[in-house]
């Protein structure tokens, strides 16, 4: 059925003029996808580095060898999602500039047209039509010709010397430097340009983050709570994950909701640590946030069924820790020896492996600075253990080593993510 407007032969253009007046293009790497993390993330150094110790050609040529998934499984950039879904409704191109061909510098490299072409369908929802290709030093050709057509081309790009051109064509460029996190100068550009209503503090706020709201949800259990005994005995899980977990799932959505605090996250955990680090100074947040990140990762690291590391990850900690023995030693001890309540956790800092403990509901996130991974998590808070062991906290801690899943820590190893995707490059080369 023929929707109206293809009925009357009236386009979105016809609707909006400005839409009509105006042609959007955005640049790709650098400012929606970051393509400095997917080489180091493959190869172990940064592009610069590999070029400069082995040249250009060897440089293009490893990315070349990976193929068309180098591309299409870039990573986005630390506002590119944010600012996609601000400009789309300015039916924006991609315009974007691939390596050139091996040997053939007359045409782009497939494969890179390929990758591209995938990631812009899979991430933002365009066909190919809209993908357009050229070399950086000729993207003012576009401009040139919007400009002959009675268009006014718009660009929005992470280099200076592009946008330099786009403007010597007669374009507008907007600079969006690369990676860059804050996206509000953008659009408010964009506002006037198509002049659309002033907005309020409130509003700026929200575009300035581009945000969406999330409710938090508690998680479901991966087994029975009677399954863990008999060292997590049933009556402690009913009142630890029945009333303490979901006690503070249910603050911190009362405190964000008070507060109208909003954030712009792929899912709630990568919405939790965002927010722990951005209001680390809200009490509220910070010890029902804390206490329901910490849960989330302390019912998920135990098993009924005891699932011993495997050989990966036990010389990952035999590299922090010298044998298996010792680590399991340092981290009861770190158990221990955390005065009152609080949490000891493994952590991947680096390429090491850590023993922290904190207090209360405090965890690594609550310092936005805080770029490493939590592995495991215990929880040291009498809550955990008093029904079973009242004041006996070494037993509880002998208990809980007997129900860890190794396998959830291998699982949130980025080092051993990393060296298995190295691999599997290497394999393919």
């Amino acid at each position: 059925m023929q929707s109206l407007l293809e009925l009357f032969e009236v386009t979105k253009e016809d609707l909006n003029p400005e839409l009509k007046k105006y042609r959007l293009y955005c640049d790709m790497d650098g400012v929606l996808c970051d393509f400095k993390y997917r080489f180091e993330y493959l190869f172990g150094k940064g592009p610069r580095e590999i070029e400069a110790e082995k040249g250009a050609p060897y440089f293009w040529a490893m990315i070349r060898r990976v193929g068309a998934k180098f591309w299409s499984g870039m990573p986005w950039t630390p506002s590119g999602r944010q600012l996609w879904a601000a400009i789309k409704q300015y039916d924006p191109k991609l315009l974007t500039a691939p390596p050139r061909a091996y040997r053939d510098f007359s045409n782009f490299e497939p494969t890179a047209v390929e990758g591209k072409t995938q990631w812009a369908g899979q991430n933002l929802g365009l066909s190919s039509s809209d993908v357009l290709f050229k070399r950086s030093k000729d993207k003012q050709e576009i401009a040139t010709s919007d400009i002959a057509n009675g268009y006014i081309p718009i660009l929005i790009d992470d280099r200076i010397d592009n946008i330099n051109n786009w403007k010597s064509a007669g374009g507008i460029g907007i600079h969006h430097p690369e990676n860059a996190s804050d996206i509000s100068s953008v659009l408010e550009r964009l506002r006037k340009l198509y002049k659309e209503e002033p907005v309020d503090d409130s509003e700026k706020e929200v575009l300035k983050e581009q945000v969406k709201k999330i409710k938090f949800t508690q998680p479901a259990l991966n087994y029975r709570p009677v399954s863990l005994e008999p060292y997590i005995d049933k009556e402690t899980m009913d009142e630890h994950y029945g009333n303490h977990f979901k006690g503070y799932t249910d603050k911190l959505n009362a405190e964000l909701k008070e507060k109208n605090i909003i954030v712009e996250a792929e899912d709630q955990i990568e919405a939790i640590q965002k927010i722990l680090g951005k209001y680390s100074n809200n009490d509220k947040i910070r010890n029902n946030g804390g206490g329901f990140y910490n849960h989330i990762l302390y019912f998920e690291n135990m098993t009924p069924i005891y699932k011993a590391p495997s050989s990966k990850l036990r010389r990952l900690i035999e590299e922090s820790f010298n044998s298996f023995t010792e680590f399991k030693k340092q981290f009861k001890d770190a158990g221990l020896k955390q005065f009152g309540s609080g949490w000891v956790f493994l952590i991947e800092k680096g390429n090491k492996l850590v023993i922290e403990s904190h207090p209360n509901q405090d965890n690594p996130y609550l310092d936005n600075r805080f770029k490493g991974t939590i592995l495991l998590a215990m929880d040291v808070w009498e809550h955990s253990y008093y029904l079973k062991h009242r004041s006996r906290r070494e037993g509880y801690i002998n208990d809980f080593l007997r129900v860890i899943d190794y396998s959830v820590a291998e699982g949130r190893s980025k080092l051993l993510q990393k060296e298995d995707e190295r691999k599997s490059t290497e394999e393919r080369i």
